[in-house]
């Protein structure tokens, strides 16, 4: 991750200045940082100032400015010009002349010190700055704010990939005026879209001896308390680490403020997808199906090291145990090392033995998939993440979606069997080239998850077993009239017995509308009861 300190000002009073200020006139465009506070005191900081050639070679071989301060305001021999601490002063004039290159358009860079007269009024510190040129206009901009109080925030910068579990951020509180900082009034640091690490916040004292303690942390808000000891300009630096909100992508920011400070924000973090999936169409696939194949699929890292060593994995949602990924080879470009990719039904798995040191890219390549017939309809999302931490998602995509079986492919349902469909209360008992229309209390329905729910007494009906039904623990048990299969099944519950041996549902029995359901494609499956699904006419058949 790289760092950097950004500089931001809270103040007392007048905060409109806050901002960028940037004048174009002739040769030059002028831009001042955000306004600083400070007060009548020795050695005070102001807001850096930027001045920037309009065009190349519009200053000529050379070029001379000059930056003046009010009478009541003398430069610092601190200030640095270009990056040297040598200016060119005269009281409340500073000179810069810099020999220039026609071939680039020139810049100068000036982060002022400045002395304030005790005397000195409260209000705006402007510096005017000109050339001397005709036709190039003097600018005034505002560079600081003296006030009776006022406390300077500088943050680090953090980039973080997305999902963090940590980002550490460092916080500088300075009073630009003794006192600024008031005892016992509680001070705040929030943050936007993360939140704090309770056993992480810590202070260091730079400058001062009034002592700045933590009260309080909740979320992603902590609160401080100052405890007057002398009457020295405090410093403090404010360390903690914060956790991105899940899947949050963007800017972190962090909010100062308290009694007689106005609210303060900086971006403090940024986060960022450490990995893109290549652009791709979502393949369309058929329930029913084997080895459908799928495009191709890349991974690429946003920066080197992003999939750091380790084994990995991609899973599908929603998941589905009758589906399975039968194929797939995965390729890499750039320098990070993996093995070879492993299948396990809905499952991708592969391992990284070593991690990039530029950005790499994985594709996986010869993806066939196959899903029966009483699978999920819609559409289907991969997802990307540590083998350790399978729900924190580093990346997903939308691999395809699924479309019921097309009726062609469904096959003639059998002479002997129970036709139901879905939203209907009739229902059709075929036996022998016979057919007896019958009628249900409550009709099927498709719950959530696309299963196929009939009540308790067409299910046995259908399965040609005998019920029982205990009020007292919801269950429900069938036992086929030679007493060779049993079935318990339990309202709420996903895990069914069949023979004794426990069998997973994807949809537990439920009630409605008075009347036990039961997930019925799942159960004759257990049972080796033959399934048919016409999707035109939504009608399901089953038969022994």
């Amino acid at each position: 991750m790289k760092k950097f300190f950004v500089g931001m000002t809270a103040m007392a009073l007048l905060v409109s200045a806050f901002g960028v200020n940037s004048f174009a006139e002739g040769s030059k465009t002028v831009k001042v940082d955000k306004v600083q506070t400070v007060g009548a005191l020795d050695e005070q900081k102001g807001s850096m100032i930027e001045i920037r050639e309009s065009e190349k070679d519009s200053w000529g071989d050379s070029v001379t400015f000059e930056l003046k301060l009010p009478t009541n305001v003398k430069w610092n021999a601190k200030t640095i010009v270009n990056g040297h601490n040598k200016p060119q002063i005269d009281g409340n004039s500073l000179k810069i002349t810099m020999k220039t290159n026609p071939k680039y358009q020139e810049v100068a860079y000036v982060v002022p010190y400045f002395d304030v007269d005790k005397h000195a009024e409260k209000g705006d510190i402007s510096v005017i700055i000109s050339r001397g040129v005709s036709g190039d206009k003097d600018e005034s901009v505002v560079i600081a704010k003296i006030s009776d109080y006022g406390v300077n925030i500088s943050s680090s910068y953090e980039r973080a990939p997305k999902n963090s579990k940590s980002i550490p951020v460092e916080i500088t509180v300075t009073e630009a005026v003794q006192d600024s900082i008031l005892p016992g009034s509680p001070y705040g640091l929030s943050f936007d879209n993360a939140t704090v690490d309770e056993k992480s916040v810590k202070i260091e004292q730079l400058n001062g001896r009034d002592k700045l303690e933590v009260s309080a942390v909740k979320e992603n808000y902590a609160e401080f308390k100052l405890t007057e000891n002398s009457s020295n300009i405090n410093k403090f630096v404010i360390k903690l680490n914060i956790m991105p909100k899940k899947d949050f992508v963007g800017d972190i920011t962090a909010t100062f403020d308290g009694r007689g400070i106005e609210n303060m924000s900086s971006v403090v973090a940024k986060v960022y997808d450490a990995i893109n999936v290549d652009e791709r169409k979502p393949d369309s696939i058929t329930l029913g199906l084997g080895n459908q194949k799928l495009a191709d699929l890349s991974f690429v890292e946003t920066s080197a090291g992003a999939l750091s060593e380790g084994e990995y994995i991609l899973k599908l949602d929603p998941e589905y145990k009758g589906s399975v990924f039968s194929s797939v080879k995965l390729e890499a470009e750039g320098n990070i090392k993996v093995g070879s990719a492993d299948v396990k039904n809905g499952t991708i798995l592969f391992k990284v033995s070593g991690a990039s040191t530029e950005p790499s890219k994985l594709t996986f390549r010869d993806l066939k998939f196959t899903i029966d017939r009483f699978g999920y309809e819609g559409d289907y999302t991969l997802s990307l993440a540590n083998a350790k931490t399978p729900d924190d998602i580093i990346a997903k995509v939308t691999l395809f979606n699924v479309n019921a079986v097309a009726p062609e492919t469904v096959k003639t349902p059998v002479s002997n069997g129970i036709e139901f469909v879905i939203g209907s209360a009739e229902y059709k008992v075929n036996k022998d080239g016979n057919t007896e229309q019958k009628t249900l209390d409550v009709a099927p329905y498709i719950a959530k998850g696309n299963r196929t729910m009939l009540p308790l007494r067409a299910v046995a009906e259908t399965l040609d077993m005998e019920v029982k039904w205990d009020a007292k623990t919801s269950t429900a048990t069938l036992n086929s009239k030679d007493n060779t299969q049993t079935v318990v099944l339990t309202i709420g519950n996903k895990t069914m017995l069949v023979n004794g041996k426990e069998v997973a549902l994807d949809s537990a029995p439920e009630i409605k509308d008075a009347r036990t359901f039961l997930p019925v494609a799942q159960i004759a499956n257990a049972l080796n009861v033959k399934t048919a699904w016409d999707a035109s006419t939504k009608t399901v058949t089953l038969s022994k």
